[in-house]
């Protein structure tokens, strides 16, 4: 959802052309974990960083702001060998986020 012009209006058309039941999956980079912060303090910020097509950078903050209501945002942590899902500290921790959407079954 990084790269798109305005995730939140393109997170509700996905919704809308989504069956009653249906799930989708999002994943972005998490802009802000520890490993950035040190070069955020020399003033070397998301854009400087990231791909040059990436429109937005989120954190764990922002991304709430963009995703319905309800949606699980998911993080990982460790890095390598064994990944474990992690949803407390994942803003500080994870390199990237998970989202899972969820389209009732009916719509009330």
């Amino acid at each position: 959802i990084e790269h798109l012009y305005n995730p939140e209006a393109s997170i509700k058309d996905m919704l809308r052309c989504l069956k009653p039941g249906g799930t989708i999956a999002l994943t972005t980079p998490n802009s802000y974990m520890w490993v950035w912060r040190p070069l955020y303090l020399l003033g070397i910020g998301p854009a400087q960083i990231q791909n040059d097509d990436h429109k937005y950078f989120f954190d764990r903050f922002s991304l709430n702001r963009v995703i319905p209501k309800g949606s699980k945002v998911y993080g990982f942590f460790p890095y390598m060998f064994i990944k474990c899902k992690i949803t407390t500290l994942s803003n500080l921790l994870s390199p990237t986020f998970t989202i899972i959407i969820k389209k009732p079954r009916s719509e009330k």
